[in-house]
């Protein structure tokens, strides 16, 4: 009502509340605030899911107005997997370099 959506964003974000910011973004979106929907999906980031920004914005012509938190979202993901795959090649060589170990011991063990 007295349009406060600044601060009813920065609520959403210190509440830590996904419900509550996604309950938000729809006001924006139904308002078409477009731009508080874009300030939104930043200042609320951690608590906003992908597939609820993207469909709000596809179903009421925000795309462009959801692309840039896509993008780092999209990012974010990315260098996660990435650190995982890393993370589980690094196992996977270790596991396999001990095992070699293992048998070169128990191969020097059956010659004695």
């Amino acid at each position: 009502k007295d349009e406060l959506y600044k601060d009813a964003m920065e609520t959403c974000s210190e509440s830590g509340d996904g419900m509550l910011t996604e309950e938000l973004l729809t006001f924006f979106v139904e308002q078409g605030r477009r731009d508080c929907f874009a300030a939104c999906l930043y200042i609320c980031y951690d608590l906003v899911r992908a597939d609820v920004a993207l469909e709000l914005a596809w179903m009421h012509k925000m795309l462009d107005y959801v692309v840039p938190y896509m993008i780092q979202f999209i990012r974010e993901y990315t260098n996660k997997v990435d650190e995982l795959m890393k993370d589980k090649y690094d196992s996977l060589q270790e596991l396999r370099s001990k095992s070699s170990e293992d048998k070169d011991m128990l191969s020097k063990q059956v010659c004695y």
